[in-house]
């Protein structure tokens, strides 16, 4: 019973811990204690009393052993770089090895608790869907008093403007690119049929001002369109919806329009052009190698391109594909990466798989979603559990 309800726990602690990242104790993210506490409770709770391995399980204790060889190999050329951060890396590869583990046990104890992983699993598709639909509210709530009446209500974590907008309202997550991407590992893992209650959840992520907002609109739509869908007039509200949306917004939404506007300019070459610059900057070893756990920043001290000075300003901001590339180099990254594709075509099937794959390499490639973020973890987390589930529920047929 302890473990049953510690998964659960565990899981929506760090689910939490997403919505309230801005918080800050020193220097660091409450997200990052929240999931250093779960992620070492889970070595005691969850200690295996027995071994029941199956082929996707030694897969991975394989890929903990060969990232083990390659970083202890790497550490010696990490360590002699100027401006490293010994700090940071300890605290990033501690995590980066909890989450690992923490993936490892999950793995054990669903295998061998299937029943209790399927119960585990529908309940933390409950909690996520009911915060989706509760902050949702709260940011329509929010987008109206301001755009009505000039008020900004939003809490002391919460980021509601940016370095390219006046208002984007977050409701309780720390911004709106986080809303997104909590629903985007909501589509992810717990992908269902389009229910009418999902345009609350679509309406607030249109009037987010979120880009990465949008973007998962359309992630939406077309995983309804080929796995969710089972009538066409739900289809047809379903585009007609987003359309409507992205008009209303364009027309009506000052900051929609800014950001459209932008894409030729520094949010752009930020978020998306950043890394290609600067990594085209470096020596083949240091593509090989990368430069550390939360090291990727020193890389800009190879850039002395025409964004020199823009990309200064924030010289560890990267997409969650660049941030592992520069942290752990081309060869772990690309271990990484393979293990992915197996990994979802294993649990989901081929059509699913590759379709789960790609979406998780886009949310990467748009966002820094790196593997020492709970961000990363917890889709494959809930992916296993259910993967598990099934095997049981085919095993008693």
């Amino acid at each position: 019973m302890i473990r049953e309800r510690f998964l659960v726990y565990s899981i929506n602690a760090m689910l939490i811990g997403l919505i309230i990242a801005n918080i800050k104790i020193g220097d660091t993210s409450i997200s990052t204690y929240i999931s250093v506490i779960v992620l070492s409770l889970s070595v005691i709770v969850f200690f295996p009393k027995r071994l029941k391995i199956d082929s996707l399980l030694r897969v991975v204790l394989v890929l903990i052993l060969v990232l083990s060889f390659f970083m202890a190999l790497w550490s010696y050329f990490w360590f002699s770089e100027l401006g490293f951060d010994f700090s940071s890396f300890y605290k990033n590869a501690l995590l980066f090895y909890l989450y690992l583990f923490y993936f490892l046990f999950v793995g054990f104890f669903s295998k061998e608790n299937p029943a209790i992983a399927s119960k585990s699993y529908r309940e933390i598709g409950k909690f996520m869907y009911l915060t989706l639909q509760i902050n949702s509210v709260f940011v329509i709530v929010q987008f109206i008093l301001f755009r009505l009446f000039g008020y900004n209500l939003t809490f002391p974590w919460s980021i509601s403007s940016g370095l390219f907008s006046s208002f984007r309202p977050p409701g309780f997550f720390s911004e709106p690119s986080h809303f997104a991407e909590y629903f985007l590992i909501y589509v992810f893992v717990f992908g269902k049929e389009f229910d009418l209650k999902d345009l609350l959840i679509l309406t607030a992520l249109s009037v987010s001002s979120s880009m990465l907002g949008f973007i998962s609109i359309f992630v939406f739509i077309v995983y309804s369109a080929l796995f969710g869908i089972k009538r066409k007039q739900e289809m047809i509200l379903l585009i007609f919806s987003f359309v409507a949306f992205s008009m209303v917004n364009l027309l009506f939404n000052p900051d929609i329009r800014f950001r459209v506007n932008l894409i030729s300019d520094n949010s752009f070459k930020l978020r998306f052009l950043k890394f290609f610059y600067v990594f085209s900057s470096l020596s083949t070893k240091k593509i090989l190698i990368g430069f550390g756990f939360a090291q990727s920043g020193l890389a800009i001290n190879y850039y002395n391109g025409p964004y020199e000075s823009l990309f200064k300003l924030l010289p560890g901001y990267f997409s969650g594909i660049g941030n592992n590339l520069l942290m752990i180099g081309a060869i772990c990254s690309v271990i990484i990466e393979c293990f992915l594709f197996y990994y979802f075509l294993r649990t989901k099937g081929i059509i699913k798989g590759l379709f789960f794959a790609f979406i998780f390499l886009g949310m990467r490639l748009m966002a820094d979603i790196n593997f020492t973020i709970s961000m990363f973890w917890l889709p494959l987390y809930l992916i296993l559990m259910n993967y598990y589930s099934l095997c049981f529920v085919g095993e008693k047929k």
